[in-house]
């Protein structure tokens, strides 16, 4: 009772007491486990060493589940290992040319449709389809390159020793201790770089040009008389200024004088028509200058080229200005006739194939009506090319020209023709004849 009293009194006193028994230990019975842990001096350890071995009670110890974080439903405030989004500015013109991209590839699918709506109309699909075909893919690799073919016994496969099946060492190798040092070329963009521009004077500025320089000559003329170098030029006496220079023999002898005067009028006209004669160039001195004029100017710009397409030439006025035209500009080039329509090329300088393309595409009236078969009375019927057309199909630079002259074939297939203008213009012959008159 005392001691209970003491406890009351000073609640610390148990601790620091040493005799008093563990709760439950008293008559040896164990006490109940949840006893023991809400009493708080049993251990862990012994709850589950002295716990009875019940179902009911095991199933109560069951791991509780973890509660599920849903980042929707969190009220804590800002998640800091969240990534803050920022603002992305999209490149001016972006989704502009993104519309831009999109309507091109419409308008190439439409007039891919055009084309090919045409060519089924013109009968020619199936070579259209090919020459299409032909330009997007490319060709496979071949077996052996055609580099190599002259150095190997086997012109169809590469070896497998190249050192024994391959002519590298051998005495017929072209393969030398020497080494090939092209000439240099210039480049095109290298010689029109540092051409020097002429000066273009106006009609004013080269007349005053062609005054100073005339009064420079006559002064040093003057100059050269006075100190004996040159004779004195006879004075050029004229029906206007007889009494003034002859003065003492006009009245002497007029009618002498003016006759002297008239004949010497007419020798100096007759020198001055001589001498222009003279300086005069002839035909042929003309054609080569303008030759020579015309291959400077194809040298300093460069050689162009032009594709034209006509449906009918039955016109022997066109044909004549067709073929005249070219020959008298210095164009080269080619005439192929077809049943179906006329392939023209021309190539030459820019000043010639200007005048040319003009003639073409404005000159000549290709719908004039023609000459046609004559009647049973023998009189000429007039031919109708209302539905006559010269369409330009193709015109831009070319690296050199491919024809010396102007030429004309008659080219009855495809294939003829083709094999005529060569790779390199075997193409313009099938957009000839694949487009047609909208």
């Amino acid at each position: 009772m005392k001691e209970r009293t003491q406890s009351r009194i000073n609640p610390n006193a148990d601790a620091k007491r040493t005799d008093i028994k563990a709760p439950g230990s008293g008559l040896g019975t164990a006490s109940h486990p949840l006893l023991a842990t809400l009493s708080g001096s049993a251990s862990p350890a012994n709850v589950s060493a002295n716990a009875p071995k019940f179902t009911s009670i095991k199933a109560n110890k069951g791991a509780t589940p973890a509660v599920s974080s849903n980042p929707y439903l969190q009220d804590q405030g800002e998640d800091t290992n969240r990534r803050k989004r920022q603002f992305v500015f999209s490149r001016p013109g972006k989704y502009i040319a993104q519309a831009d991209a999109v309507r091109n590839e419409a308008k190439l699918e439409e007039l891919k449709r055009k084309i090919d709506e045409n060519a089924r109309k013109a009968g020619i699909t199936g070579e259209s389809e090919a020459a299409s075909e032909r330009a997007v893919k490319r060709p496979p690799p071949p077996a052996v390159e055609w580099w190599d073919q002259p150095l190997l016994h086997n012109q169809e496969a590469y070896p497998e020793d190249l050192n024994k099946d391959a002519k590298i060492e051998t005495e017929d190798s072209l393969i030398t201790l020497y080494v090939q040092h092209p000439i240099p070329i210039p480049a095109p963009h290298d010689r029109s770089r540092f051409a020097k521009l002429d000066l273009k004077l106006t009609k004013k500025e080269m007349k005053k040009m062609r005054k100073q320089r005339r009064q420079a000559e006559l002064s040093d003329k003057r100059d050269r008389i006075k100190m004996g170098l040159l004779p004195p030029d006879p004075p050029k006496v004229k029906l206007s200024n007889l009494m003034r220079v002859l003065a003492s023999d006009a009245i002497q002898d007029p009618t002498k004088v003016e006759a002297k005067v008239r004949r010497d009028m007419q020798k100096r006209k007759i020198d001055h028509e001589r001498m222009n004669e003279e300086n005069k160039l002839t035909k042929e001195q003309r054609h080569e200058k303008d030759e020579n004029k015309r291959l400077e100017n194809e040298k300093a710009r460069g050689t162009r080229g032009a594709v034209f397409k006509i449906k009918n030439m039955s016109n022997p006025s066109h044909q004549f200005k067709v073929r005249k035209n070219a020959q008298q500009h210095g164009l080269s080039g080619c005439w192929l006739q077809n049943e179906k329509f006329h392939f023209i090329y021309v190539e030459g300088s820019e000043k010639s194939m200007k005048a040319y393309k003009r003639l073409m595409t404005v000159r000549i009236d290709w719908t004039e009506e023609t000459r046609g078969p004559t009647n049973d009375e023998g009189e000429e019927q007039p031919q109708s090319l209302a539905d006559n057309y010269c369409h330009l199909i193709w015109e831009g630079p070319t690296r050199d020209r491919l024809f010396n002259r102007f030429i004309t074939r008659e080219m009855p297939s495809d294939r003829e023709a083709k094999e005529f203008l060569g790779e390199s213009l075997a193409g313009y012959w099938d957009t000839a004849k694949v487009q047609t008159v909208e």
